[in-house]
């Protein structure tokens, strides 16, 4: 007879398994604009080293996907970042009245 856990005990094993695991709670480069800058420069390395028509267009184009997205994101931050500043002042100005 195979004796059975109690989901709770359970659960808490994962949880303290997934606490343990701190790689994954890092960001992936891919998901900062800097990141993504430094994907599209490596790809465009990667082009010019590349001996083949195909493979510089495969490395070229992916290099441009990488540059569009770092631009998106950065456009995210920037708005991202506006928000807060004028939330922050709005919350400094009504705390002098």
């Amino acid at each position: 007879m195979v004796a059975s856990v109690p989901p709770r005990q359970v659960r808490r094993a994962r949880i303290a398994g997934l606490a343990d695991s701190r790689d994954s709670l890092r960001k992936d480069p891919g998901d900062s604009a800097a990141g993504c800058r430094q994907r599209a420069a490596e790809d465009l390395r990667k082009a010019d080293e590349t001996d083949t028509a195909n493979g510089r267009r495969v490395f070229e184009s992916s290099a441009a996907t990488w540059t569009a997205r770092a631009g998106l994101l950065q456009r995210l931050e920037n708005r991202f970042d506006a928000r807060k500043a004028a939330r922050e002042q709005q919350e400094g100005d009504s705390g002098e009245a």
